[in-house]
């Protein structure tokens, strides 16, 4: 028996984009959803945040995490632009 692996030059990461997309998009809602809590925290609509001090208990902080994560979601899902083509 003859067994032939074949080792090539690199490692494609193209098969783990879709993963990673999604969780950064998930990572995106969570953050979202923080924030919109402490948003309301702060208003009185809802009950106090777990973080009541420091730089995670700003709103501002994790929409800002929230948008940072989606673009680089939509980066990753977008398609990839060769020379010579338009």
């Amino acid at each position: 028996m003859v067994v032939r692996i074949r080792i090539t030059r690199g490692t494609s990461v193209a098969g783990l984009k879709p993963a990673i997309s999604s969780v950064l998009t998930l990572v995106a809602v969570v953050c979202f959803i923080v924030g919109i809590w402490i948003l309301c925290a702060g208003l009185g609509w809802a009950g106090s945040f777990v973080l009541r001090s420091g730089v995670l208990s700003h709103w501002q902080i994790w929409m800002g995490i929230g948008v940072a994560a989606q673009l680089c979601s939509f980066r990753l899902n977008r398609p990839v632009a060769w020379r010579g083509q338009s």
